[in-house]
């Protein structure tokens, strides 16, 4: 099958999240399209197609009746769906910031009502979540440093898998402080607030695509790497909350 455009996927899903507010009535809430689908990132056969399902209630009776519908475009779409209740949606932007502060950035509306406009997040709760995320690849890294080392391959992995989110991370800091927004430049945006070295990062980027890796230069871009995730967490934790 030939790889979807963005027009595509976003079509068929309108069709899924219809089906779904017909069969689910007052149960449904919204569907949501967020990610690099609603950023203008997409590619096709690569991205992921990440969609908000907002529900009354989210009771296993409920999932059932969703459930048909979604597996059956979750390969054609590459499908992923976070669901969530509308009471968990209004209450958990203190639990998962970072993820609602991304979603309310860039989202459109599929089907259903759109309640993701008035949704508030607070930069205090921004602020310690992004100190933990910052903490908790340092420290994952250190780790596959100490276990796996000099194996190129198997320390790549975890960086790869680790680097994205922290992207997401850099983003909700600048944006919450007003310094990037939309398609700006997130890494020379928190190089230039919080004084780390901006290359060092996008050396480790870089990795994602790297497939000719040599130990020496995969060992300098771990120390790289760790010593901006050092800085970047010490300036996270001065950072003022009010």
């Amino acid at each position: 099958m030939a790889d979807l455009t963005l027009e595509q996927v976003t079509q068929r899903m309108t069709a899924v999240a219809n089906a779904l507010k017909e069969r689910l009535g007052a149960r449904f809430v919204t569907a949501a399209l967020y990610g690099s689908a609603a950023r203008g990132e997409y590619v096709p056969g690569r991205s992921d197609l990440n969609v908000l399902l907002v529900l009354e209630r989210a009771d296993l009776e409920t999932l059932e009746q969703c459930a048909p519908l979604l597996q059956t475009s979750r390969a054609e779409l590459r499908l992923s769906v976070l669901v969530l209740t509308r009471e968990e949606l209004r209450n958990a932007a203190d639990v998962f910031p970072i993820k609602l502060l991304d979603i309310r950035r860039r989202y459109q509306v599929l089907s259903g009502e759109d309640v993701l406009k008035d949704l508030t997040v607070a930069f205090r709760d921004v602020r310690l979540s992004c100190e933990y995320e910052i903490r908790n690849v340092a420290l994952k890294l250190r780790r596959s440093y100490l276990m796996m080392r000099p194996d190129v391959r198997a320390m790549l992995a975890p960086m790869r898998k680790l680097l994205p989110p922290l992207l997401g991370v850099l983003r909700a800091l600048v944006e919450q402080g007003g310094e990037a927004a939309g398609g700006g430049d997130v890494v020379a945006a928190a190089a230039a607030r919080f004084g780390f070295d901006a290359e060092a990062l996008r050396a480790a980027l870089a990795t994602r695509t790297r497939t000719d890796l040599t130990w020496p230069e995969l060992e300098r871009t771990y120390g790289g790497l760790i010593a901006v995730l050092e800085k970047l967490a010490v300036a996270v934790d001065q950072l003022p909350t009010s």
